[in-house]
């Protein structure tokens, strides 16, 4: 007869536990959570003893409490043997957890610490992310204007070849100034010029031509500086 009390009990005692929590915000997914990451953390310190009751016995069930949740940070803890437990705070977007021993009447005060540095340690990664994303678009934008820089290069070389069957000669192409202007490239390009007088002096000049230039057809438009 006793052996049957006693295994009724237990039924009793196991078709009650779970873990913990007295807060109204906090939903079954957040206990879930909670216990997870309970079993991560005991997992990793071999020598906390979590405060097993009977009925966490029967069902091998860590004695975890779901604590709080607050701008995207679930808290929790788990009652160790003695006088001690964890902490542990985990940021829902980032997935971040961090977790702390606690003793004594001071889990109120570590949770608190720990929901703080978390939240510090999303803001660096969202941080992280911004500064990455920033860096991508500063590349792209130098990609194209690397790219236009090239074509006005370009176009400045073959510049060169027109004007050299018409009798004129410049090389040293550098580009000062380009940007793009609907379907055409506008490029303000510097030449060395070299000239030939009536009396065949010769000299050098630096002369710098804006040409607009049509992307898709090539035409161009030159306006001399």
């Amino acid at each position: 007869m006793k052996k049957i009390i006693s295994l009724a009990v237990l039924i009793s005692l196991a078709g009650c536990v779970t873990t913990s929590t007295s807060n109204p915000v906090l939903s079954d997914v957040h206990v879930e959570k909670c216990e997870e990451l309970g079993r991560l953390v005991v997992t990793q310190d071999k020598e906390f003893q979590p405060s097993m009751s009977v009925s966490s016995l029967v069902l091998n069930q860590l004695p975890v409490v779901a604590e709080d949740f607050k701008g995207g940070v679930l808290t929790c803890s788990v009652v160790g043997a003695t006088d001690t437990g964890y902490a542990i705070a985990y940021d829902e977007s980032s997935e971040i957890y961090l977790h702390r021993r606690f003793s004594g009447n001071n889990k109120t005060a570590v949770l608190a610490s720990l929901t703080e540095q978390v939240a510090q340690e999303e803001q660096r990664r969202q941080n992280l992310e911004r500064e990455k994303r920033e860096q991508e678009q500063a590349a792209k934008r130098q990609a194209m204007i690397d790219e236009r820089i090239q074509f006005c290069l370009d176009f400045g070389a073959k510049y060169a070849d027109i004007l050299k069957g018409h009798g004129m000669r410049v090389d040293n192409v550098s580009v000062y100034d380009s940007w793009n202007s609907g379907e055409s490239v506008t490029c303000v390009n510097s030449y060395d010029g070299y000239w030939v007088d009536d009396i065949n002096e010769k000299g050098t000049e630096q002369v710098r031509e804006q040409h607009v230039i049509n992307k898709k057809t090539g035409e161009y438009q030159t306006i001399f500086r």
